[in-house]
């Protein structure tokens, strides 16, 4: 793993963002052409506070621009779970979004959730500790050892 100012400029970084700049366009039906582009890495994900609105992504037409992620969640969602799969699913509706209404914002008015007060929070469980006494095995000499 690679801090992602490490990718800056790199030749992994183009490719992903023209991956997805690519993609975007194709879905959209333009060419899409960012005037700045940021790769984040997954490392990021799995947040424990989450952004609730009535989309699971933002867009903000005034300024034209956009934001997703795995931490943006509809208040509707039935599947709040952050995954690569939210994250997916959220830059899917942003793109969807943009091909029909790009003069529109939307999820912008909303509030944040802290990860405990999430339906899909679970506190990490720590392995239970062994119960009753060790077993005593018996050596090749026939006498026991713990």
């Amino acid at each position: 793993k690679h801090p992602p100012e490490a990718l800056a400029g790199s030749e992994v970084e183009a490719l992903a963002t023209g991956r997805m700049l690519h993609s975007l366009s194709r879905l959209t039906g333009t060419e899409v052409k960012p005037r700045r582009t940021r790769l984040q890495l997954w490392g990021a994900a799995l947040p424990l506070n989450a952004w609730i609105s009535s989309d699971n992504f933002l867009w903000d037409a005034r300024y034209s621009v956009g934001v997703v992620g795995d931490w943006l969640r509809a208040a509707d969602d039935t599947h709040p779970t952050s995954s690569i799969e939210a994250a997916f699913l959220s830059g899917h509706a942003l793109a969807t979004h943009l091909a029909a209404h790009p003069d529109e914002s939307r999820g912008l008015v909303g509030s944040f959730v802290a990860g405990t007060q999430q339906p899909d929070f679970a506190p990490p469980v720590a392995p239970r500790p062994p119960t009753g006494r060790p077993r005593r095995r018996r050596s090749s000499r026939g006498d026991a050892r713990a």
